[in-house]
């Protein structure tokens, strides 16, 4: 699942130090991708995203592309592991 050439979609816009193992597909009016994602922090989440559109539509790859880059970001910040006083 590493070696996936189609680059469009979960992994657009994750950080140099990203590993991303994932899994495309399309049945047409369906295009999904799946996969595990490590940050470079050594976190890691699994994430899933399937778009029902109209046959060829490729706004559900930007749609996709554009949730993996809100998901990413947020888990790519940095924890408060205390609040101050």
């Amino acid at each position: 699942m590493r070696r996936v050439q189609n680059r469009r979609l979960l992994p657009v816009d994750l950080s140099k130090g990203a590993v991303i193992a994932h899994k495309t597909g399309t049945l047409g009016v369906l295009l999904g991708d799946a996969g595990i994602i490590e940050l470079p922090s050594g976190k890691r989440y699994l994430a899933g995203i399937l778009v029902k559109r109209p046959f060829g539509d490729t706004r559900a790859r930007v749609f996709i592309s554009q949730v993996s880059k809100l998901v990413y970001g947020y888990l790519d910040q940095p924890r408060v592991t205390s609040l101050p006083q």
